[in-house]
C-alpha cells in the first residue's frame, strides 16, 4: 500500500528538489517573486540557484539499516556589484538568509524529503562571499549550506 500525500503537499522525488522547494519559501525570495534555480544563476542580477556540492556523505550508519547523512549545496546569487550599497546588500540578504535558516532549525521546519528521509537540520556553513567578480556589474556570491537527514 502506497502512501498518500496529504492534500496541499507533494511529495519530493530528490533532495535538491526538496531544496528548491523549501528555498523558494523563503520570504527573503518569495516576496520577490523569485524561486531558485538549480545548478544554473541566469546572467542578471537578482538570479539565485541551488547547487549540490561534492561531499554528500554518510555521517553515521545504523546496525540494521540506514543510517544519517549530509547534502551539502550552496545558494548562489548573481547580484549587481555597480557599489558598495548594492554589495552591502547583498551581503546583507545572505545574513538575513542564514538568521531564516536558524528560525528553522528553531521550529522544526524542514525539507519535506521523500519517503523513508527525514530532515534533521539545514543550515548556512557561513556568511555568503564573493565567487566570481566578472567582467560587468554583476557579481556572483555564494553561501556554503548543509543538510543533516535520516535515510531509512
Amino acid at each position: 500500500m502506497t502512501e498518500e500525500i496529504p492534500s496541499g503537499e507533494e511529495e519530493s522525488t530528490t533532495i535538491i528538489q526538496a531544496l528548491q522547494n523549501y528555498i523558494a519559501d523563503c520570504e527573503l525570495l518569495s516576496e520577490m517573486g523569485l524561486t531558485p534555480l538549480v545548478n544554473w544563476l541566469e546572467q542578471t542580477p537578482d538570479s539565485y540557484g541551488i547547487f549540490p556540492l561534492p561531499g554528500d556523505k554518510q555521517i553515521y550508519s545504523y546496525p540494521a539499516k540506514g543510517g544519517m547523512y549530509e547534502f551539502p549545496f550552496a545558494l548562489q546569487v548573481n547580484a549587481s556589484n555597480a557599489d558598495d550599497l548594492a554589495r552591502l546588500q547583498t551581503q546583507g540578504f545572505f545574513e538575513q538568509f542564514g538568521k531564516w535558516l536558524d528560525e528553522q532549525n528553531e521550529t522544526d521546519n524542514y525539507p519535506a524529503l521523500s519517503s523513508g528521509e527525514t530532515a534533521f537540520e539545514i543550515e548556512a556553513l557561513g556568511q555568503g562571499y564573493l565567487l566570481d567578480q566578472g567582467d560587468s556589474d554583476v557579481s556572483t556570491y555564494e553561501v556554503p549550506c548543509k543538510l543533516t537527514y535520516e535515510r531509512i
